[in-house]
This record gives C-alpha cells, structure tokens and sequence, in this order.
C-alpha cells in the first residue's frame, strides 16, 4: 500500500471507533472515558488528514499543527486510560506532551526538520508508554483484553522509538517533514495495526471489566461487599459435597430494630457495615464471611478444630461489644449472639445444618444475648 492509502485507512478506522466510543458513551455519564477516546480519536484523525495535506499549509503551519493534534490526541488517550483506571486526570496528562514538544522543537522548526520529527517522537514515545503502563499496572484482573491492548501501544511505542532516531540522527539533510519513504508506509502499517487493535480491545476491555462487575453484583451484598446468600449457600455445599472438616457460625446484631428506631436507618447501616468489617478483617483469608439477609451475618471457617472455631468466633464477639459505631453525630455500641457448629464428618443435608446453627442462635438471644452457643453436629 502507498502511504496515502494507509493514511486515508487510518483516519477511516479512527473515525469508526470514535462513533463507537462515542455511542458508548450515550447515556453514562459517569463513564468519561468514553468521551475522552472518541474525542482523542478524532483529534488524531485531524492530525493524519493535516499530514496528507501539508504542502498546502504555510511552512510553520505544515510542519507544527499536525504534530500538535496528533501529541494532543494522545495527551487524550493518556486521560481515558487513567480515567478508565478511576485516576485523577491533571492538566499535563493532555496538555504536557505538546508543551515540551513545544518548547524543545519550538527553535528548530524552520530550519532543522530532524530535529523537530525527533522531538516530536519523543513526546508520542513516552505517551504511549505511559498509556500502556496505565493498564499493565491493573492487570491483576486478568481480563486478556488488557493485554493485547498493551501490545497494541507497545507496538506503536516501539515504532515512535524508532523515528526518534531516524530524526536526531538526520544530517541535516532531510528534504521534508515527513519523507514518503518506505520507513513511513512501515510506521503507517504499525499505526493501522495499532488503531485497530487498540480500539477493538479498549472496547472489549470495557466488556469484560462490565461483565465482571455484573457477576460481582449478582453474588454480593450491596450495603457491605461481603458475599449473598445465595453465594453463601453455593459456597456451604460446596463444603458439604468434599466432605471436609470446617465450622459454620450464624450471627446476628442484637436489639437491631431498637439501633433504627433510637439512631435511624442510617445508623442501621453504619452499624450492619461495622459489624462485616470486623468479620472480614478477622476472618482474613481462614474462611468465607456472608451477610445473608437483615443484621444476619454466617462464616465458615476453613480447615479448623472444634475449639479453635469456638475461639475465634468468641473473639470476633468480644471484637464487636468493643467497637462503637459511629454514625452522624450518634456514636452507640453494639453486640451480636451466635450459634457455631463444628464439623469433622459434614452431614450432607443442607438445611439440616442451618437449623442447627440457627438453634445456637436462638439459645444465644434466649440467654441473654451478647453470647456464643457452640452446637455439635449429629
């Protein structure tokens, strides 16, 4: 392909996925990375058509506005990536590039053409490594967009690279700004690669990050972020079907009803996000806490004997009774009762085992509350 074909291609796809983009952001306000793509695919597309048309422009014009767009709209790749990461976005993310490319080419702009395409690449060199940083530093979701989007900036970036060298080491010679060579048709291949791909995987990206989160949703507990009832109950028979020794607690805040009508709701909530904070921190990564419905919380410990589950449930207790919830201007304690049973051989029966807990539970509340009733499996 001749270099006007690949440029005419590029300004094409860019411009389809800055449609698309751009439809992706209809309606989600709170998603400003797709605004920020489909105007950086724009802004970039408006630097390409500048380079097919340069010898129409003044000379300053000709060899300054069309890499000012093109580091610009990388400055707004920069933005969506950190603002698709949920990072602040300040004023040089966009705007530093084409400052430094500025000032440090600014001198040499009528009178050493290497230069300038040296500076140039420099600035669009270290903003697609920092694009590709801003996603390979998330990458412990595992989602495989992620990682051909990378590939897709690391390999623009290494073609940038390349140019950065191909200017500074110029002679002096060079007869244009942009020489039509065969090093540029291969640059604009990279760059049609790079469009492409960087596009179809942000997309797919946002897919996969969607689609998690949407699964995360349908197995979670909204108010606390610990797990639902029905991951709950997917996770005991789990437990129950390896037939493997572990203990199951049912807990539950006492005098709740009185805590919404005294505080209000809110401090209802305060004290229910309270109390799952304190499970989940204590219970670590020894087993599964789950908020299963109201001020009702159950955890399976993992791998535990019947008197070190007896323990550490008692001290999650003690935990609790020390810990004010604070909420607005009210500040109140709080206790829980429990019902734990330990078992060595599990009986397959699912609701078997739940009444039994929810029996410890009842003596707890029955005796006083503020209390641990350990129950023994049949």
């Amino acid at each position: 392909m001749d270099t006007t074909t690949l440029f005419l291609a590029n300004i094409v796809i860019l411009l389809v996925m800055a449609i698309a983009k751009g439809v992706a952001a209809h309606g989600r306000r709170d998603e400003e990375w797709w605004r920020s793509w489909a105007i950086a695919n724009v802004v970039i597309a408006l630097s390409l058509a500048l380079y097919t048309v340069d010898q129409m422009l003044p000379p300053l014009a000709m060899t300054l506005m069309p890499d000012i767009f093109l580091i610009i709209g990388f400055g707004l790749r920069w933005k969506a990536a950190r603002q698709f990461s949920g990072r602040t976005t300040p004023w040089f993310v966009t705007w530093g590039g084409v400052i430094f490319y500025l000032l440090a080419a600014g001198p040499f702009v009528l009178s050493a053409n290497g230069v300038v395409l040296g500076v140039a690449n420099i600035a669009l060199t270290a903003q697609t490594a920092l694009i590709a940083y801003e996603f390979w530093r998330d990458r412990h979701d595992g989602f495989p967009s992620r990682y051909w989007l990378i590939l897709a900036y690391v390999a623009m970036g290494l073609s940038f690279g390349y140019r950065i060298f191909v200017g500074l080491l110029d002679d002096g010679t060079m007869p244009a700004y942009i020489p039509q060579d065969t090093a540029l048709a291969v640059h604009l291949a990279i760059a049609l690669f790079h469009t492409v791909a960087g596009g179809a995987f942000a997309l797919s990206l946002a897919y996969e990050r969607g689609s998690a989160a949407l699964r995360f949703a349908a197995m979670h507990d909204s108010l606390t972020q610990l797990l639902n009832r029905n991951a709950f109950e997917m996770r005991l028979r789990s437990y129950l079907a390896e037939q493997k020794p572990f203990a199951l607690a049912l807990i539950d805040i006492d005098r709740f009803k009185t805590i919404n009508d005294r505080f209000g709701h809110g401090a209802g909530d305060a004290a229910i996000r309270t109390c799952a904070q304190i499970c989940r921190e204590m219970v670590g990564d020894r087993g599964t806490v789950a908020r299963i419905g109201g001020e009702e919380f159950t955890i399976i410990f993992d791998a535990i004997d019947p008197e070190e589950a007896a323990a550490f449930i008692e001290t999650i207790r003690e935990r609790v009774a020390q810990s004010p919830v604070v909420s607005g201007s009210a500040t109140f304690g709080m206790t829980i009762s429990g019902g734990v049973c330990h078992i060595d051989q599990a009986p397959s029966d699912f609701e078997e085992l739940m009444r039994l807990v929810d029996k410890g539970l009842y003596e707890s509340k029955k005796n006083g509350r503020n209390r641990i009733t350990i129950k023994q499996a049949a």
